[in-house]
């Protein structure tokens, strides 16, 4: 079975939220971009419930945040 991977951008609100968290559940990798990650719950998937959960807060219209 292939792993599938998804990059999210907007991943701390809205549609981009709901879809990190539904993504997840599924079990696929997720990359995911976010200007602020207060939201408990969106932080407990990124470092709990993904078996490499990881994340970076980065403000992704910005190209120096972007390369890094």
């Amino acid at each position: 079975m292939t792993q599938k991977t998804a990059l999210i951008t907007g991943a701390s609100r809205g549609l981009g939220r709901a879809l990190a968290r539904e993504l997840g559940r599924a079990g696929w990798n997720l990359i995911i971009g976010a200007r602020v990650l207060e939201d408990a719950a969106l932080r407990d998937l990124v470092t709990g419930r993904l078996p490499s959960g990881r994340y970076r807060v980065a403000d992704l219209s910005r190209s120096a945040a972007a390369r890094a």
